[in-house]
């Protein structure tokens, strides 16, 4: 061995003289420059009665965010829940795809619908896509049947996409809200 590993071995650090209450139930620690012996605060727990913490709320809205993730992954319209990870990303991301489907109960209005890939309509359909970044809704059943061709929009899809922030372009048809024409 070099004379440096022996001098790390050899060297050792002035000791720190302890009481009794200091040595308690609790694990002490020192501080590098002083040596003097600095306890752990002690956990506070909170009563249901107080109010949280901005760091206690934050972390309770966080982990209220993780378990909306976790149970957005079953379907609305047939209860599908994926156990495996992959599988539950990939159904959130079906999920996150809105489907329009006549309303039964008014013909003239659409219902919105979210579908897994096992309970979607695969018959019937017409997407609608924003030109300039292909997001948008699907249209399912009767209304799909209703269009001539794919750049018809039928009259109650039309009146959706309007609430709901599409407009008409006149190089594009219809663009979603993030990507509103430009006034002239």
């Amino acid at each position: 061995m070099g004379s440096g590993a022996r001098r790390l071995l050899t060297t050792t650090r002035p000791a720190t003289a302890l009481s009794a209450e200091d040595t308690d139930h609790t694990a002490t620690r020192t501080t590098p420059d002083a040596g003097i012996p600095v306890r752990p605060k002690p956990a506070r727990i909170r009563q249901s009665s107080q109010p949280m913490s901005p760091q206690e709320q934050d972390f309770h809205d966080r982990l209220a965010r993780q378990r909306q993730n976790m149970r957005a992954s079953r379907c609305p319209t047939c209860g599908n829940e994926p156990v495996e990870a992959r599988a539950r990303w990939q159904q959130r991301q079906d999920l996150a795809i809105t489907w329009l489907c006549p309303d039964p109960q008014h013909p003239s209005a659409v219902v919105e619908r979210h579908h897994c890939a096992q309970c979607q309509p695969h018959q019937h359909i017409q997407a609608i896509a924003c030109p300039l970044c292909g997001d948008g809704p699907i249209v399912a059943g009767a209304l799909a049947d209703a269009t001539p061709d794919e750049h018809t929009i039928p009259a109650p899809v039309r009146q959706w996409l309007e609430q709901h922030g599409w407009s008409q372009d006149p190089e594009h048809a219809m663009v979603c809200p993030d990507h509103q024409p430009v006034p002239s």
